[in-house]
């Protein structure tokens, strides 16, 4: 930020997103913060029961899931506790976060 760093913690967060040369991440409030990691390696950093990758430019967090449906044949839409924001699996990483739901 401008004004400083500002540490962020993973629990704060509601989902990653990629954008560009950075990350942004969504934090629980829905503040946006960007970051300078790529969305390979927050994934290898974070821990695999919290955060799903749900597409080539998304990582969401368990606790910010409110539910998901059918969104096409392939392809899920995930609802977001407190917002109004909605997510969508890509067709090849729905069984996955299928299979990660499950585990929970």
């Amino acid at each position: 930020k401008a004004r400083g760093v500002y540490l962020l913690q993973a629990g704060e967060v509601a989902y990653f997103r990629a954008q560009g040369d950075f990350v942004e991440a969504v934090d629980l409030s829905g503040a946006s913060h960007l970051l300078s990691y790529t969305l390979q390696t927050l994934e290898e950093l974070l821990d695999p029961s919290a955060f799903c990758r749900i597409n080539r430019s998304e990582l969401i967090a368990f606790g910010v899931i409110n539910n998901y449906e059918q969104y096409t044949k392939n392809r899920l839409a995930i609802g977001l506790k407190g917002s109004k924001e909605v997510l969508y699996t890509s067709n090849s990483r729905s069984p996955a976060f299928r299979q990660w739901l499950e585990e929970h």
